[in-house]
């Protein structure tokens, strides 16, 4: 099963639409980062990678954004990675959903650097304290898959 399995036509679309919003800013944005292509090699964006957009989605849904410095898109999709179960193993996200994600639910999304795949997403890092304590205690109950 994959991941565009559990989304629908509605919240694909609104990931596709994210996604354009997101190239308005950050033109060379692709599932991998910021700036992962060049123009002689684009990447482009599959519905599996929409798919990892409206999941990034769900976890930002129960975060607060902070105005200050956040966190790396990178550190964040690890721990959005950590949060989901898709089927019987974990779940994958792309650090550029990740980042389309956070911009479409107005989280502060900055880079320093032109060049780098990574962003600073502005999430309360409370928020991210306590969506890892939820995990824990999801993985660590009996009936957790195993």
């Amino acid at each position: 099963m994959t991941l565009t399995t559990y989304f629908d036509a509605a919240a694909l679309a609104w990931a596709q639409e994210a996604v354009r919003e997101a190239q308005r800013r950050f033109p060379q944005i692709c599932p991998n980062g910021i700036h992962w292509y060049t123009p002689e090699r684009p990447e482009t964006w599959t519905d599996d990678d929409y798919a990892m957009v409206c999941l990034c989605r769900w976890y930002f849904t129960q975060a607060q954004p902070i105005k200050s410095k956040g966190v790396s898109s990178y550190y964040l999709k690890h721990r959005i990675e950590e949060h989901f179960m898709v089927g019987d193993r974990g779940s994958y996200v792309h650090n550029g959903s990740c980042i389309v994600a956070a911009m479409a639910m107005d989280f502060p999304v900055t880079t320093k650097h032109f060049n780098r795949l990574n962003a600073s997403i502005g999430i309360s890092k409370r928020s991210i304290d306590h969506l890892e304590q939820f995990t824990e205690q999801v993985i660590e109950h009996p009936l957790a898959r195993r």
